[in-house]
C-alpha cells in the first residue's frame, strides 16, 4: 500500500490574509533552488501541497512548468477553493510519473515509516532527477509543539542524509536553514521541559496558534522577513562551498541515481 502525503493544515486555521514571513522568506529559498536543468519544461510533484500557496508561487516563476499537487487531503469541493494558475493541478490519489523533479518541504517528518514513504514517493522521479527536501532539524528540540503539528520526529543532518541515500538519492548540496530562530527554539524548548520538572507548566492540551497568518507591522515584518530572507542567501553560499551551518530546519537537493 502506497503511504499517502500529509500536510500540517493544522497550522492555517481558516483563510490567511498575510503570510508569516518565515514562510516566505522560506518560499523564495526553495524557488531559488529550483532553478532549471536545463529542460525546456519540467514535470514537478509537490508531494503534500497542502493550500498550494508554494505550488502557485511556483508556476509564476517558472511558468513553463507544470506543476502536480497530491495530497490525500484534497476533495472536489476544497478544490475548488484553492489557487488557481496555468500549470497547476490537484491529485489525492497516486501520480504515476514519471516527474522531473519533485518537492518534499516537510512532508517526511509527518509519516511513521519514512524511508518506505520516500521510496515510493521517488518510484514517480525519473532517474537523473531532482528531489529536493526539507525536514526539521535536530532530534533534541522535539517538544510538544511537533506533536501539535503531527511531527513523528526531528532529524539531525546525518540521519537525513542516511535515510536519503537509503532512498536511492545522491546529496548533492544540503545545509540549515533559519539559523538565527535554532538558538531561539533551543531555549523555548529547554524552558518548557524546566517548567514541566518543576510542575510548574505543561504542553499538554495547549491549543496550536494560526502559524499562517502573520499580524506585525510594516516596520517589524520588513525586519524580520529581509533578515530571514538574508539567512536563505547565506544558506545558499555556505552549501556551495560544502559548508553545513546548523539551522532550525535542514534542507537538501538531490539527485535520484
Amino acid at each position: 500500500m502506497i503511504p499517502q502525503p500529509v500536510v500540517d493544515l493544522v497550522e492555517h486555521r481558516g483563510e490567511i490574509s498575510r503570510r508569516h514571513p518565515w514562510e516566505t522568506a522560506r518560499a523564495e529559498f526553495f524557488l531559488r533552488l529550483c532553478v532549471g536543468d536545463g529542460l525546456a519544461s519540467r514535470s514537478v510533484l509537490d508531494v503534500g501541497a497542502g493550500d498550494a500557496w508554494f505550488a502557485s508561487c511556483f508556476c509564476e516563476r517558472y511558468p513553463r512548468d507544470n506543476v502536480v499537487c497530491w495530497d490525500a487531503g484534497y476533495t472536489a469541493g476544497r478544490v475548488l477553493t484553492m489557487q488557481s494558475a496555468p500549470g497547476l493541478t490537484y491529485v489525492a490519489a497516486a501520480p504515476e510519473g514519471p516527474f522531473d523533479l519533485v518537492l518534499l518541504l516537510d512532508v517526511i517528518e509527518h509519516v511513521q515509516d519514512d524511508a518506505a514513504f520516500l521510496r515510493d514517493v521517488l518510484a514517480r522521479l525519473r532517474s537523473g532527477g531532482t528531489a529536493i527536501v526539507s525536514v526539521p532539524a535536530w532530534p533534541w528540540l522535539y517538544s510538544p509543539h511537533d506533536v501539535h503539528l503531527g511531527h513523528c520526529r526531528r532529524y539531525s543532518p546525518a540521519a537525513a542524509r542516511s535515510l536519503l541515500s537509503a532512498a536511492g538519492l545522491e546529496v548533492e548540496q544540503s545545509g540549515g536553514l533559519f539559523h538565527s530562530l535554532l538558538p531561539a527554539r533551543a531555549l523555548s524548548v529547554l524552558a518548557s521541559r524546566l517548567l514541566r520538572i518543576r510542575g510548574k507548566g505543561t504542553d499538554k492540551g495547549r491549543p496550536v496558534a494560526d502559524l499562517g497568518n502573520w499580524g506585525g507591522g510594516a516596520a517589524v515584518t520588513r525586519v524580520v522577513d529581509g533578515i530571514l530572507r538574508l539567512e536563505g542567501r547565506v544558506s545558499r553560499r555556505l552549501a556551495a562551498m560544502g559548508m553545513n551551518f546548523p539551522g532550525l530546519s535542514w534542507w537538501a537537493r538531490c539527485r535520484k541515481l
